[in-house]
């Protein structure tokens, strides 16, 4: 066997497909391809199982990261070269014929990689443009590899394929760094054998994965100002290692990966104080990036004063900004929970939270979604309200529910749950069940953010944050023989919750659900999964268009904006219920 194909897996299950079928599409033949899937939360592995072709290898690990889990899949391989291709990007059919033919031509290369195109999320192709390469159509040993870098980089992960060799020689990815150690790794062979490169576009880059960018890497970049290749060449050079490599052109490169290190800070993690520690500690000789580095650090320092500036607009935008400082104020303070905020069927104490702090500021803040309660409920219903924050919402189901019905409260995070508590005995309702648990399709502990806007905390995927027990609805004590209503509310969690939901949802009438692409993204779907889903048991799904008019979503909807969906089993039941007007 020639080739082993090593595709590192982490919830990217809406992409795996079109990885492995552009393998299994290769005009040449003789591969193994090691799936390692890297502690996957949504089905990714499933897909991979359904394959039914001997070369497909699915390992499954702990998460460790990208880096541990390519280590793994080199180690388990069988063939001579390691092809490295990524769960959301795809090879054209001849990407390891090409291989090969530079493989066969240049033996003691390295590195052997081709050209590849950039698929934008609307479609648009784009052909990066090579520095230091001979123009189209050559194949050849790079040059002088380091200056060629100092443009588009020619060798990018899955366009790439390492002698299995090699990585007994030099090492293999670092473990626990959350960028560039895919740079590191092609730098660090770059210093000690040649880059055999082909023009012939071998792969494709796909920019329609919005988890790309990696939300663990703020804390790594602000205590560590040095990227990883920076050490690895310092290091080579102390040692003497670098024989063959022009100096010049290594020392413009660390440069380069020193600014670049910096702009993903500045712009992409909106860190300045970590691009500023980077910036110091980057020493560019050429007048290009002498003039990248002082551009940026300069922009390093401009946040803090367009921050206040943003606060001071912010403020004097607001209907009532005297309102809004004492607000503000007496949240800092703790005063607050001095102060009532009364609503027309209930009371709410004003804890030092983001939510109660908006609804003592603007009392009109959750009428429609009160108003569509007291539209819908009846005495004697149950409802089931998942993510019930400070319990606005629960108190008002209360309300309308009376002594005959009841009500379950879910809150994840335990500061909040103690003020969803306070609420609840605040207002002597008997007929509020409450737990403090996340809900998710599984049972178990998981991490919870505890971000100071308190209402936009959910469930991470990090090893940061709250732990918390997570439990399925299904698994919780709910024994009525109907749900009247499901209100769910969890920052994007929804389609988990309802996958844990099974039982539940048979026996529930009403959903009234947030829907937003931007959070759903988060967890590696869509807002069409989650619909999909829905209907599959039985709901169909409208939005608001008026306080007293729904019209069913179409087959294409997307939220691109936060809004609350209802999604219904009975039509006739539910316009009996509400007197609401369906425009269809």
């Amino acid at each position: 066997m020639r080739f082993s194909v090593v595709i590192p897996l982490f919830n990217k299950a809406r992409f795996i497909r079109r990885s492995l079928d552009s393998v299994l599409k290769q005009t040449l033949e003789k591969y193994e391809v090691i799936v390692v899937d890297d502690g996957s939360t949504d089905g990714g592995p499933d897909i991979v199982a359904q394959y039914d072709d001997h070369r497909i290898h699915l390992i499954q690990q702990e998460n460790r990261g990208v880096s541990a889990a390519r280590n793994r899949g080199i180690a388990e391989s069988q063939g001579e070269w390691i092809s490295f291709l990524d769960a959301d990007d795809a090879w054209k059919p001849h990407y390891l014929q090409s291989i090969e033919a530079l493989a066969e031509e240049y033996p003691d290369a390295g590195i052997y990689a081709t050209a590849y195109e950039i698929i934008m999320p609307d479609g648009k192709v784009i052909h990066p443009k090579y520095s230091a390469i001979p123009p189209p159509p050559w194949q050849g040993v790079i040059p002088r590899y380091f200056r060629a870098a100092l443009g588009h980089p020619p060798v990018w992960t899955s366009a790439t394929t390492i002698p299995k060799q090699i990585f007994l020689k030099v090492g293999f990815f670092s473990v626990g760094i959350p960028v560039g150690e895919d740079i590191d790794m092609w730098g660090r062979i770059a210093l000690r054998y040649s880059v055999a490169f082909s023009t012939a576009i071998g792969a494709s880059y796909f920019q329609d994965d919005d988890l790309r960018h990696n939300r663990s890497r703020k804390h790594y970049l602000s205590t560590d100002p040095e990227a990883v290749f920076v050490k690895s060449a310092n290091q080579a050079i102390q040692r003497g290692e670098i024989e063959s490599v022009d100096l010049k052109d290594l020392y413009e490169y660390l440069s380069k990966i020193q600014v670049d290190l910096g702009r993903v800070c500045l712009f992409n993690d909106q860190n300045p104080v970590g691009a500023r520690r980077i910036l110091l500690n980057t020493y560019p000789k050429s007048l290009r990036f002498k003039w990248k580095k002082y551009r940026m650090l300069i922009q390093t320092y401009l946040p803090g004063l367009q921050l206040i500036t943003r606060k001071v607009v912010n403020v004097l935008n607001r209907k009532r900004p005297i309102k809004y400082l004492v607000m503000r104020a007496l949240k800092s303070t703790r005063l607050c929970i001095l102060f009532r905020i009364e609503r027309e069927d209930y009371s709410l104490r004003f804890y030092p939270s983001a939510l109660s702090g908006e609804l003592w500021y603007d009392p009109d803040l959750r009428v429609p979604d009160e108003y569509f309660f007291k539209r819908y409920l009846r005495s004697g219903d149950v409802v089931v309200d998942v993510g019930a924050n400070i319990g606005e919402l629960t108190l008002q189901a209360a309300t309308s529910v009376g002594q005959s019905g009841y009500v379950i409260a879910i809150e994840a995070h335990p500061r909040i749950f103690k003020y969803l508590r306070g609420n609840v005995k605040l207002n002597r309702v008997k007929q509020v069940h409450l737990y403090n648990c996340a809900v998710g399709n599984c049972d178990g502990i998981i991490f919870f953010s505890d971000s100071k806007l308190d209402d936009g905390n959910a469930v991470v995927r990090s090893n940061n944050g709250l732990q918390i027990c997570i439990c399925r609805l299904d698994s919780l004590p709910i024994e009525a023989s109907s749900i009247d209503l499901l209100k769910v509310d969890v920052e994007g969690f929804e389609k988990m919750v309802f996958e844990g939901a099974e039982r539940i949802l048979r026996k529930t009438k009403c959903i009234y659900f947030e829907s937003w692409d931007e959070h759903f993204l988060r967890y590696d779907y869509c807002c069409n999964d989650l619909f999909a889903h829905l209907r599959r048991c039985g709901f169909t799904i409208f939005k608001m268009l008026t306080p007293d008019t729904i019209t069913p979503i179409s087959s294409d909807h997307h939220s691109n904006i936060c809004e609350n969906l209802v999604a219904i089993r009975e039509r006739d039941d539910f316009l009996e219920r509400t007197a609401f007007i369906v425009k269809d």
